[in-house]
């Protein structure tokens, strides 16, 4: 729902862009589909700077208040929030055990992926080594997709047991019921790195030759939006417009 609102505000459908600038005032004319493909050429240091830790975790807090937040809307969250905040929490993680822990087989192998998905992407965006990377069968973006991996098992750990977890708020977990199982802890992470190497792939082989073949903005923003929703999620949480890439401009400058 944000992406499309962020979409719809730039402006309604259209090819023909009346207000975009002639190539001759811009190199990244939107006219020229093969202009847009101009690679940005990165700094010489850029791939040699340190990880952003600060801005990673300032992103990764607000995905985890964000998601906090909308389990607040749950009545069974809400009913559970009395009672001694650290024994209660304790109690909770010493009642883990077993694989199931209760949810749908969407919640747990779908959706639990795909938020795992943005903790991922998180660290990419973060990452000066990895921001930049295309899908590729090569070193460098395994290994940029494999920090990832761990990036959101962290995450993963600290949602369903850590201080501002699952666990500690609300309790799930806590006896007599059995709401705590590995299932989530084992299974989230490596589901999340297949959906960021499956949209990263999607980027590269449907996006961009589709971008190509149209002059509206509009089309490549929803391209973009529609094949990886998970980036489009993520780019709000560093203040980028859904549809932003760090490694292909959309159109002309000023335009993302």
């Amino acid at each position: 729902m944000v992406c499309l609102l962020a979409l719809l505000s730039e402006g309604v459908w259209a090819d023909d862009l009346p207000n975009a600038p002639s190539a001759q005032e811009n190199r990244l004319s939107s006219y020229d589909p093969a202009a847009m493909y101009l690679r940005p050429v990165r700094p010489a240091h850029e791939a040699k700077s340190a990880f952003q830790w600060k801005a990673a975790g300032t992103q990764t807090l607000a995905l985890l208040a964000m998601e906090q937040s909308f389990r607040m809307l749950q009545k069974k969250t809400r009913d559970q929030l009395g009672g001694r905040f650290f024994p209660d929490w304790f109690a909770c993680v010493e009642n883990l055990h077993g694989w199931s822990d209760g949810d749908s087989l969407w919640t747990n192998y779908i959706g639990h992926p795909i938020h795992s998905s943005w903790a991922g992407y998180i660290e990419i965006q973060n990452d000066p080594a990895g921001r930049n990377l295309q899908f590729e069968n090569s070193e460098r973006y395994w290994m940029s997709r494999f920090r990832a991996l761990g990036w959101a098992e962290l995450y993963e750990v600290q949602w369903h047991l850590g201080p501002i977890s699952e666990a500690s708020i609300g309790h799930v977990g806590r006896r007599p019921t059995h709401t705590l199982g590995y299932v989530n802890i084992v299974s989230s992470a490596p589901g999340g790195l297949g959906l960021i190497v499956l949209q990263d792939w999607l980027d590269k082989h449907v996006v961009e030759p589709r971008e190509a073949r149209t002059r509206s903005l509009n089309r490549r923003r929803l391209y973009r939006m529609l094949f990886n929703p998970s980036r489009a999620v993520t780019n709000l949480f560093r203040g980028k417009k859904p549809w932003y890439r760090d490694y292909r401009p959309i159109g002309w400058v000023g335009s993302e």
